[in-house]
């Protein structure tokens, strides 16, 4: 379903209502020794041709390996 296509806008209902829902709640990421508690909060956003809710966490310390295989730290969001 789209409303006001002219100006880009667009509603999504799956998307909106899972990102409606999931506003404010937490929950805890375990990675090996370490716990982490994440909240998620709902944004209005858009670039070029992409206008809607998104959800978003604060970012976050986070283990990942590279593409050569080497591991790092780094932020995810």
């Amino acid at each position: 379903m789209r409303v006001n296509t002219d100006r880009g806008l667009r509603f999504q209902p799956i998307p909106s209502l899972l990102t409606t829902m999931l506003h404010g709640k937490k929950c805890l990421i375990n990675s090996g020794k370490t716990e982490q508690e994440i909240q998620w909060r709902k944004v209005q956003g858009g670039g070029c041709s992409k206008v809607g809710l998104y959800l978003v966490s604060k970012p976050f310390k986070a283990n990942y390996t590279d593409k050569n295989g080497k591991e790092r730290e780094g932020y995810f969001a």
